[in-house]
């Protein structure tokens, strides 16, 4: 598909204006004299910003349009500065404007003069997007890079067309259904962070599942040996109980696996995020240590070896009714930091717990002063408690025990910890009974 095709075709009209700033500034009379803080704008953080002003937001939010974030770019194109000066190729499989394959191609060798690099750069480079223009953008980013390096020397509209034919390792699609990226040294990947319904064919998920750990197989079952992949991933991933599976099968079928937490992907995007390694082998196996360790266990004891962690059973919208009444504890009438003795009922068949215990909260984000919100429940009936709280109930002893759980939990080396073992915003059973605490 041709540039000038590519901006009249109706699929494509939301995303054109980026597309005709790019190539109106390419070919400018005056480009090599005035033009050189929009091209460097063009292949620098601020096309962020250009996008976002060029595309409307309910477009950008209804396909799912995030750039990947500068800082995150810095920390995968810094790991792989070695495979940069020896030339190695890069392919991105959602390569959305270029941003990834940008930050390579900084650093990347260059040529004696721009056609001798576009030339080069061509057999080096390669991405994937389901959206045309979005894949002609980051062409058209790279041609506009190796102007800049090699000192903005004027471009004429037939050499502009020739250079964007030469990457011709680009392809419009589904990166999923295609068969692309394999024969490259590197993969570099921001995948979507949506959820599919996983096919029958899935050996380690069933249902909703992230698309981005789907990626990531497609990507490893893709690659040839040696392929080193370095992605930014949710955090779900990397401590989710339901990815346990798929963290068990990335470790069968690669090497030198190593994990970098990150934090929050961007100011406009709440999702804690991680950086993942590895390279593909024949399936040697390998331990990837997802959580950081931990060393300063002395005198600890672990959560789980003292009290009974469970999620609430109860789910309002799904109620077991049950004959008789029971106290009924939820989010709304467990007190922050405080005691609750719940005078509301529910009828109930399923599991209750008897006082004294104490519940957090299971939606809990990182950025939070206090990420262990507890109350400690008392009374002299069962209680029922809903879903949205962890119950931690003594295996022996009664508010003795609990008063220094919940002192011991409020150590800012707990959070700390805690925010090592799991950033996403919802907490699991599995990261609070590993939590180690003194104290107890």
């Amino acid at each position: 598909m041709t540039i000038a095709q590519s901006l009249t075709t109706a699929a494509s009209l939301h995303y054109t204006p980026f597309i005709r700033e790019l190539f109106d500034t390419l070919l400018t009379d005056s480009w090599c004299e005035v033009s050189s803080s929009r091209a460097i704008e063009f292949v620098g953080g601020e096309a962020d910003v250009a996008v976002e002003k060029l595309v409307p937001y309910e477009t950008r939010s209804e396909q799912g349009i995030f750039f990947t974030a500068d800082d995150i770019t810095l920390k995968i194109v810094s790991s792989l500065a070695g495979e940069i000066l020896a030339e190695k190729s890069f392919f991105d499989p959602s390569c959305g404007a270029g941003n990834l394959l940008l930050g390579v191609a900084k650093n990347y060798p260059i040529k004696k003069d721009l056609i001798c690099t576009i030339e080069f750069w061509s057999k080096k480079f390669g991405g994937c997007d389901l959206h045309d223009n979005f894949v002609i953008a980051a062409k058209l980013r790279l041609i506009a890079l190796a102007a800049i390096r090699h000192g903005l020397p004027s471009i004429s509209e037939g050499q502009l067309a020739s250079f964007v034919r030469q990457f011709d390792k680009f392809y419009t699609g589904d990166y999923l259904e295609a068969d692309v990226g394999g024969d490259f040294d590197c993969v570099v990947a921001n995948p979507p962070f949506g959820h599919v319904l996983a096919s029958k064919s899935n050996k380690w998920s069933s249902g909703k599942t992230q698309l981005a750990a789907i990626f990531v197989e497609k990507i490893i079952s893709s690659a040839k040996k040696g392929q080193r992949i370095s992605a930014v991933l949710p955090d779900v991933l990397r401590s989710g109980s339901r990815y346990e599976r798929w963290r068990e099968t990335l470790a069968k079928e690669t090497d030198l696996g190593s994990v970098e937490l990150h934090g929050r992907f961007s100011k406009n995007v709440d999702v804690d995020v991680f950086i993942l390694r590895l390279i593909t082998s024949l399936g040697k196996g390998q331990t990837i240590e997802w959580v950081p360790p931990i060393s300063d266990t002395e005198d600890c004891v672990i959560l789980g070896d003292l009290f009974q962690v469970r999620v609430g059973p109860v789910v309002p919208h799904r109620l077991e009714e049950g004959v008789e009444d029971f106290p009924f504890l939820c989010a709304k009438n467990a007190p922050a930091f405080g005691v609750a003795v719940p005078e509301e009922k529910i009828k109930f068949s399923g599991t209750k717990f008897l006082p004294p215990f104490v519940v957090v909260r299971r939606t809990s984000n990182p950025c939070d002063k206090n990420r262990l919100i507890t109350t400690l429940v008392k009374g002299t009936e069962p209680v029922a408690v809903e879903n949205h709280l962890i119950v931690m109930k003594p295996f022996k002893g009664g508010v003795g025990i609990c008063l220094k759980l919940i002192k011991a939990l409020k150590d800012p080396q707990v959070s700390s910890r805690l925010n090592n073992v799991i950033r996403c915003r919802h907490l699991t059973t599995k990261s609070i009974s590993s939590m180690a605490l003194r104290g107890i």
